[in-house]
């Protein structure tokens, strides 16, 4: 039987109606800006709304913004209190902000009649959100002690959303008298006055004509200072994942209504492959995972739902651009390798502009996200790494880059050890399948003292007191869960530094990633001359900062940036003998946080043979201190012209074992590894089968 799938996204996982579909998507799974709650409205089945609250942490970088503003600042209490309505009934607050920015806001009164703060003078935009659903904004100054007495009438203007479909007609849901062309769907929405705002709604499990009741949303204030944003998400058996995102700004509402223009749908696409992995792991899967995610133009996420979807199926996303209304509509897709884990393949997340379908290269997954000061951001999208979707972008299809960091535990005492931080391919996608494949292998003056068989976090947790004398350390890190073109496809990273330094950590390649010319992301090319290689990384150092996050004190991480010297070579596909690739530094695309320094070269220089039109990239990268990381992608690139012998005509290897050596026709060299992955020496070998390979050649061997 099938596995679950677990998405690693921050979710509250709600069911949908009982609808027979051809494929029916699962689960819907919302998610919602960090550092506040919103109001979560489920239908039940009797038709009865329960009203709950959905909660997204506060990360560190906000915190740390909060303490900032709050050190040495002379403090006031105000007192925020719900008055009785006009029945004499109290309604409780579903939650009461005070926000000076986007990253300094201070909530409270969840379930409550009244809440109190302890605030620093100043201005402040106060956002309070009652558990019927109205929000009341307030900019008040606080300079000594106050009450604020509200009450829910004060909402007195209301905004209703009329989602359309592809053709013009309203998004109907079951039980509508009208019918049926939406099987399952959810709502978020928000308002923002004078660019902030704190919290909003979901709408789940909607029945008929209950979407259009439960988008309204019920406010003091509409005018040009506030904007309103929805975001619609559903699928059904004809458009499969329908998603509309309606932004307004309130001088522009008429009668109260907004409504999205059918001018404004694309359709979402991503083409994957499945990784080697998926033989043995992947259990026939089928299915696809989509994330649609709101994001204001700082980055921010905002509001997103998601689907897993099986195939064949649509993505429909209606937006504006965001340079009209300041918020991207982003879509992920991701794929699945290995069930047990729910690991796969995920594309670069992609917004539509008026250009086309862009890719954007952000990143997503690599502790090195961090930002170089404490404020917290879903991404700082590199412009140099972003590109147009084109034919021929399959994701999982190319021999994968390896990002590496130090990692660091306290337990039993203070150790680190070095790991592979993420892996990605060619078009930037994440390779999280090939992570928990990687054959790690340690050698301490050239001895092995670690193999890819144990936890490598017990082995270092030994290895920090074991008394040994400092030496020199050699990572080798094997990942073989790539295919190209029928090649057996691999990267091989070796990092190398003496315990001895006080610098023990080697720079990392951030990424790679082969262009033509024209700019077209590809690996691909008819002759040389159209090929450029480009690349970022460089010598990353970990800091940390003391957050206080009130009931304690956390280490917040980000990177700096130090340089690092850069050595790039080519080879035919499977041949050791490397030729040096030109790359020239471009400081104007110097991205921090994550990238780094940015490298261009061009493959003209590329002039041997290749019997299969594959090459070998081999990256080299050392910092001052003299550690170095070494990477061979392999392959890395194709060339048409410099091919000398057609792929039909290539000749099969024969090969043999002779003393516990694996040997081939012709004398040529050969290149052996265990199932593991680990490269290993072609000398008395051990009874077992092998992998090998020969110039085009790879076959499995058993030595008896």
């Amino acid at each position: 039987m099938k596995k679950n799938l677990l998405i690693s996204i921050a979710a509250m996982v709600c069911s949908g109606p009982a609808i027979a579909a051809p494929s029916t998507p699962t689960p819907l799974t919302p998610t919602l800006q960090s550092g506040t709650d919103a109001i979560m409205r489920t239908i039940a089945p009797d038709g009865s709304i329960k009203t709950e609250m959905f909660s997204e942490p506060e990360p560190p970088a906000m915190a740390t913004a909060k303490a900032k503003a709050m050190a040495d600042a002379e403090t006031f209490t105000v007192t925020v209190i719900s008055d009785p309505n006009e029945d004499g009934k109290v309604t409780s607050f579903s939650g009461v902000y005070f926000i000076k920015s986007k990253m300094v806001k201070w909530p409270g009164a969840s379930y409550k009649e009244s809440g109190t703060y302890n605030l620093p003078a100043g201005e402040y935009l106060m956002q309070a959100e009652y558990m019927s659903g109205e929000v009341i904004f307030m900019e008040v100054n606080i300079s000594e002690d106050m009450e604020i007495h509200l009450n829910p009438s004060m909402a007195d203007k209301e905004i209703t959303a009329i989602f359309l479909m592809p053709d013009g007609s309203e998004v109907m849901l079951p039980g509508s008298p009208d019918g049926m062309n939406i099987a399952d769907g959810g709502i978020h929405y928000d308002l923002n006055y004078k660019g902030l705002g704190a919290t909003g709604n979901y709408i789940l499990d909607l029945k008929g004509d209950r979407l259009r009741e439960q988008s309204t949303i019920r406010t003091n204030v509409c005018d040009e200072d506030l904007t309103v944003n929805y975001f619609f998400s559903g699928y059904s058996m004809d458009y499969q994942m329908i998603n509309i995102v309606i932004s307004e700004n309130g001088g522009n509402i008429i009668n109260g209504i907004v409504t999205n223009s059918t001018d404004n749908y694309a359709s979402y696409s991503t083409e994957f492959t499945h990784t080697p992995a998926y033989k043995d792991f992947g259990e026939d899967n089928t299915e696809q995972n989509i994330l649609v995610q709101l994001l204001n133009t700082d980055g921010e996420v905002m509001a997103g739902m998601g689907y897993l979807f099986d195939f064949p199926f649509e993505v429909l996303v209606c937006t504006r651009p965001a340079e009209i209304y300041g918020y991207n509509t982003c879509v992920l897709f991701g794929d699945t390798d290995l069930f047990d884990y729910g690991y796969g393949v995920t594309a670069p997340y992609m917004l539509k502009d008026n250009e086309g379908l862009r890719y954007l290269a952000t990143n997503n997954g690599s502790p090195y996200s961090a930002p170089d000061e404490p404020r917290y951001y879903y991404y700082p999208e590199n412009p140099a790494f972003s590109f147009y979707q084109a034919p021929g972008q399959v994701m999982g299809s190319t021999a994968p880059v390896c990002v590496t960091y130090s990692n660091g535990y306290n337990y039993p005492v203070e150790f680190t050890y070095l790991a592979p931080a993420m892996y990605y391919g060619n078009f930037g996608e994440r390779r999280d399948v090939d992570i928990p494949l990687v054959s790690t292998v340690v050698k301490y003056n050239g001895e092995d003292v670690y193999t890819g068989e144990i936890d490598i976090r017990q082995w270092a947790s030994e290895w920090a007191v074991d008394g040994h004398e400092p030496g020199d350390m050699t990572y080798i890190m094997t990942n073989t869960n790539a295919e190209v073109d029928g090649l057996a496809a691999l990267n091989l990273c070796e990092l190398k530094y003496n315990e001895a330094k006080t610098d023990c950590v080697p720079p990392t390649i951030q990424r790679v990633m082969m262009r033509n010319i024209d700019g077209t992301v590809t690996n691909r090319f008819a002759t040389s001359t159209e090929g450029v290689i480009t690349l970022a990384g460089g010598d990353f150092i970990k800091k940390t900062a003391p957050v206080d996050l009130g009931s304690y004190v956390s280490d917040f991480e980000y990177y700096t940036f130090e340089p690092a010297t850069v050595e790039v070579s080519y080879a035919p596909y499977g041949e050791n003998e490397f030729s040096p690739i030109e790359v020239v530094e471009d400081p104007e695309k110097f991205f921090m946080p994550g990238f780094g320094a940015y490298y261009e070269g061009s493959l003209e220089c590329v002039n041997r043979e290749s019997a299969t039109g594959w090459y070998d990239l081999k990256v080299v990268m050392t910092d001052e201190a003299g550690n170095t990381q070494s990477q061979v992608i392999s392959p890395a690139f194709h060339i048409d012209s410099t091919v000398g012998i057609s792929s039909a005509s290539v000749a099969k290897a024969t090969f043999s074992v002779k003393g516990g050596k694996i040997t081939t026709t012709g004398n040529n060299k050969v290149e052996v590894y265990n199932l593991s992955g680990s490269h290993i020496a072609n000398s008395n070998l051990q009874p077992g089968i092998y992998v090998v390979r020969s110039g085009a050649n790879v076959a499995k061997i058993q030595v008896k």
